[in-house]
């Protein structure tokens, strides 16, 4: 895996960025028509991390398209298929580091699916994501509905906080 690890944890060149430090989040976007906001990101992962009590490490967040998201499923998780959202914790100790990567073509699918805005799957699956990195996980139907609930606690408050600001 450190070679994906390597590939995601250098930032768009016209940054200049070569790599990210710890305390550092980086956004790489590898979709040549859709979008999510680099501040939306950071804001997110400053929001949720610290929230579920770890402290943010050098954290990767790569926004990719169908056929990057199925060449990483198939390569990292032997699936032949693509997915929504991946997360990889590279955390030793301490801070988490690792990196989320979010498929914006799945977004855009799922979102009338959901009866959301696309942007709004995409908090959610960054948040889910997130909540991966911070140890979470959801195998069992139970540990998925508490998941889901975690990730609905967290996009009510981002929506709400967001809003106060932009008042």
């Amino acid at each position: 895996m450190q070679d994906f690890a390597a590939a995601l944890k250098v930032t768009d060149a016209e940054e200049g960025v070569i790599g990210i430090r710890p305390g550092e989040v980086a956004v790489r976007v590898q979709h040549r028509c859709l979008r999510f906001s680099r501040h939306e990101t950071f804001r997110i992962v400053h929001a949720v991390l610290p929230s579920e009590g770890v402290y943010v490490g050098s954290i990767s967040v790569a926004y990719v398209d169908d056929r990057r998201m199925r060449s990483l499923n198939a390569r990292y998780l032997d699936h032949r298929w693509t997915t929504d959202v991946l997360a990889f914790s590279y955390t030793t100790s301490g801070a988490v580091d690792g990196e989320v990567v979010v498929n914006l073509d799945q977004a855009r699918r799922q979102a009338p699916h959901f009866g959301v805005r696309y942007g709004d799957e995409v908090r959610r699956l960054l948040v889910h994501g997130l909540l991966h990195l911070a140890g979470h996980v959801d195998d069992t139907p139970s540990r998925r509905d508490r998941m889901r609930r975690r990730e609905d606690r967290y996009l009510a408050s981002l929506t709400t906080r967001h809003a106060r600001t932009n008042r």
